[in-house]
């Protein structure tokens, strides 16, 4: 279903709108013109929310990076040990299989670019934690 995102364009919305063009066509089809023409404004006008699609590819990594730790935040709140790496590892390979093109889309080296670089922290935290909880 598409969603109509002209009034009231975001920085947010065009992300929303990057993430949604990479779930339905993978990553390949992401271009201006496609997020454009999905949030019914010219392309130029993304300009103000987004420099180039360079970096429109960095901020959907950012968010999908943002949007991994939360799950998996959430999936281990109150576990512990074994249970607690068993469940990480579920999340981790359902988020992958139900979402194959958004977590190829994150990039190869997330902790060189500042705009992932937080986010990928996050989630590496996420993990860590999970990893000394075992002893």
């Amino acid at each position: 279903m598409k969603r109509s995102y002209r009034a009231g364009l975001s920085t947010a919305a065009v992300v929303e709108a990057a993430i949604a063009i990479v779930d339905e066509q993978g990553a390949d089809a992401l271009t201006l013109a496609a997020v454009a023409q999905r949030t019914g404004v010219a392309a130029p006008s993304l300009y103000k929310h987004v420099g180039s699609l360079g970096e429109l590819r960095t901020l959907v990594g950012a968010r999908v990076l943002e949007e991994m730790t939360d799950r998996f935040s959430r999936a281990v709140m109150g576990r512990s040990g074994d249970d607690a790496v068993a469940v990480l590892m579920h999340e981790y390979r359902a988020y992958v299989t139900a979402h194959p093109a958004r977590y190829a889309a994150i990039p190869a080296d997330p902790l060189h670019d500042p705009r992932t670089a937080g986010p990928a922290q996050r989630l590496l935290e996420v993990f860590l934690a999970v990893l000394r909880g075992t002893g």
